[in-house]
C-alpha cells in the first residue's frame, strides 16, 4: 500500500496546550491521525498501547524532557521515529544538535514552521520507517528460513561420531553463514570397505547448500547402483558432468574422493583441487600430509573437457592398524589471527600431531579447533570441516578398552551400561568394579539426557563412551554435545547433602552418587562438545 493510501499514526507530546492545538490544526486534512498528551509519562503509556509511526515532541518539558522521553521510548521500541519541534537549535555548550543526532531515528524542525515543511518531513520520515520495517520483516523471514535450512542441512550430514564394524569416524562441521557449502559423506560399500567424499562447493549460503544436497543424493545413487568395483575416477567424472552439463557450468567444487579398505589396510584417494589427507602413522606418531606431489589439481566442474583418471591421479597408501587420517576443507587453514596471518597447512599439521599424542582420536578435531582459537587464530571467514577416520580395532585386539556410541535416550543408555558391566567383568573379574562402572555410567548418561540435552535430545548427535581398564584404575570418558557441565568435580561422601540443589542431578542425588564412587573427575569443553572423564581406583 502506498503512503497516501494510509493515514499516518502520530503522537504529539508537549506541555504547552497551545502548541498541541496548533499541531492538530496544522495537520488537519493532511492524512494524519493525531493523539496528544502533555507529559512524557503519559506518552510512554500511549506508545505501549498504540502502534504509532512517529512521535512529535518538545525538548524542554518539566519532569521528563524530550531526551529522557527518547531514552524511555528506546527501551520499548528501537526504531520509532522521533521529531523534535524546538525554538532553539543549540545550547551554551553547543551540544543540542549532537544530542539529537546521537539517535539514528531522531529528526528536528525549528519553530515556527510552515505547514508544508512539517507535512513533507512527516511523510518522508514515515515512508522511511515503513520501508525499513518492511525490510526488517523480510530479513526476519529470511533468518527463519536460513535457520530452518541450517537444521535440515545438519540432518543430512553424518552424525558427529560413528562406530561401525571396522570404522570409527568423527566429524566437526561449522558453518560460517548459517548454511554451508562444505559436503561430507561416508558410505559403506561392503565389509571393511568405505567410500568417502569431502568437498567444498564454491560460494556460500543457500545456493552452495542446495548444491550440497543435490551432490549428496547423486553420490549415494552412484554408490548404491554400482558394484563392488567402484572407481574413483568414474565418480569424479559423473560429478564433473553434473556441474558442467546439468548445472550448465554455473559452479564448481574442490573435493577428495577416497576408498578405505580396512581388510587390507589400504587407502586410495584422488584430490580434485582439494587438500590431501593428513595421516598419523600408528607406530611413530608422526603426522604427514599425503599427496606431496599435489596430484589432482583440477576441481570438478572446472572444465567440461577434463577426464579424471585413476592411473595418473590416484594416491595409494598402505597403513597400520593404529594409523589415523584427517580430512579437511580449506576453511580451517584459512583461519587467521588479528594480524591477518593465516593458520596454514604446516601449523595445522603440528597441532594435529600434538593433539593425537594426548587425546582420544575421536576428539582430535574438536580439541584442535579449540586450540586454534586459544592461540589467537579466531577470524573465520569460511566454513570449517574436519573429519577423523581410523580403523576400529575394538577390544578384541587390544584387550583393555571399549568404546561405544549410543542414541540419546534412556533405553539405549541402559543397554550401553549393561554392555560396559559385562566388559568390566570379563576383563577384570571384579564384580564390584563392574557394578560401580555401570551405576556411574547410567547415572551420568541420565543426567546428560534429561538435563544436558533436555527436550531436544531426539534431534542431537550421539553420545560417545570410552572405557579403559588398567591394573590400578578404571577410566570412563563420556562425550556429549549438550549444555556445558558446571558441577563440582571434587569427590564427596555420599551422606553429605550439599549436592541436593545440583540442577544436573537426577532427583538431586545423581551427581552425589557419582562423586562418592570416583577418585577424580576431569571435565573439558571443546566448542560444543563436552568431554567428562571419571577415574575409579581399583581396590587392592
Amino acid at each position: 500500500m502506498e503512503l497516501h493510501d494510509r493515514n499516518i499514526k502520530l503522537l504529539a507530546v508537549d506541555n504547552e496546550a497551545v502548541s498541541l492545538l496548533l499541531l492538530e490544526e496544522t495537520l488537519k486534512d493532511e492524512g494524519v491521525n493525531i493523539d496528544c498528551c502533555n507529559t512524557g509519562e503519559k506518552a510512554i503509556e500511549l506508545i505501549k498501547r498504540n502502534n504509532y509511526e512517529v512521535v512529535l515532541s518538545a525538548i524542554i518539558m518539566p519532569g521528563m524532557d524530550g531526551f529522557a522521553l527518547r531514552r524511555r521510548i528506546r527501551e520499548y521500541d528501537r526504531y520509532l521515529p522521533i521529531i523534535y519541534l524546538t525554538t532553539i537549535v543549540n545550547t551554551a555548550d553547543n551540544d543540542l544538535l549532537e544530542k539529537i543526532a546521537a539517535d539514528k531515528a531522531t529528526y528536528y524542525m525549528k519553530k515556527p514552521f510552515e505547514r508544508s515543511q512539517l507535512v513533507k518531513l512527516l511523510r518522508n520520515v514515515v515512508q522511511t520507517h515503513r520501508s525499513e520495517n518492511q525490510t526488517r520483516k523480510y530479513y526476519n523471514i529470511l533468518e527463519e528460513n536460513l535457520n530452518l535450512a541450517s537444521e535440515v542441512q545438519h540432518l543430512l550430514l553424518p552424525d558427529w561420531i560413528r562406530l561401525e564394524g571396522d570404522l570409527i569416524m568423527s566429524l566437526l562441521y561449522r558453518s560460517a553463514y548459517k548454511v554451508s557449502g562444505d559436503i561430507f559423506e561416508v558410505i559403506r560399500i561392503s565389509s571393511g570397505r568405505y567410500f568417502m567424499l569431502l568437498g567444498d562447493i564454491a560460494g556460500h549460503g543457500i545456493q552452495a547448500a542446495l548444491y550440497m544436497s543435490a551432490i549428496q543424493a547423486l553420490v549415494k545413487t552412484i554408490i548404491m547402483t554400482a558394484d563392488d568395483d567402484i572407481r574413483l575416477d568414474d565418480i569424479l567424472n559423473r560429478l564433473n558432468g553434473f556441474f558442467c552439463v546439468d548445472m550448465q557450468d554455473r559452479n564448481y567444487m574442490t573435493c577428495l574422493v577416497a576408498l578405505f579398505d580396512f581388510n587390507i589396510n589400504r587407502l586410495q584417494f584422488i584430490s580434485a583441487g582439494h587438500p590431501g589427507f593428513f595421516m598419523c602413522d600408528g607406530p611413530s606418531g608422526k603426522m604427514e600430509l599425503l599427496n606431496p606431489g599435489n596430484r589432482g589439481a583440477i576441481p570438478v566442474g572446472w572444465t567440461r573437457d577434463y577426464e579424471f583418471n585413476c592411473d595418473h591421479e590416484a594416491v595409494e597408501v598402505d597403513f597400520h592398524d593404529d594409523s589415523i587420517f584427517f580430512g579437511i576443507t580449506d576453511g580451517i587453514i584459512e583461519i587467521s589471527n588479528e594480524y591477518g596471518i593465516g593458520l596454514g597447512t604446516e601449523r595445522l599439521r603440528l597441532l594435529l600431531e600434538d593433539a593425537v599424542s594426548g587425546t582420544l582420536p575421536a576428539l582430535v578435531p574438536y580439541h584442535v579447533c579449540d586450540t586454534i582459537r586459544e592461540i589467537g587464530y579466531n577470524v573465520v571467514e569460511d566454513d570449517v570441516c574436519m573429519v577423523m577416520i581410523k580403523k576400529n580395532r575394538g577390544p578384541k585386539s587390544d584387550g583393555n578398552y571399549l568404546h561405544l556410541a549410543t542414541k540419546p535416550d534412556i533405553a539405549h543408555a541402559d543397554l550401553l551400561g549393561i554392555e560396559c558391566e559385562r566388559f568390566i567383568i570379563e576383563k577384570s573379574c571384579d564384580e564390584k568394579l563392574a557394578v560401580k562402572g555401570e551405576l556411574l555410567l547410567n547415572e551420568f548418561l541420565n543426567n546428560i539426557i534429561i538435563h544436558g540435552l533436555g527436550a531436544s535430545r531426539q534431534e542431537v548427535p550421539k553420545i560417545y563412551v570410552y572405557l579403559r581398564i588398567s591394573d590400578s584404575e578404571l577410566v570412563l570418558t563420556v562425550c556429549d554435545r549438550g549444555k556445558p557441565w558446571t558441577f563440582n568435580i571434587n569427590p564427596a561422601p555420599l551422606d553429605e547433602r550439599i549436592w541436593d540443589d545440583n540442577t544436573l542431578a537426577t532427583a538431586g542425588r545423581g551427581m552425589a552418587i557419582i562423586r562418592s564412587m570416583v577418585s577424580r573427575i576431569e571435565a573439558n569443553r571443546y566448542g560444543d562438545l563436552n568431554e567428562t572423564t571419571f577415574i575409579i581406583r581399583r581396590e587392592e
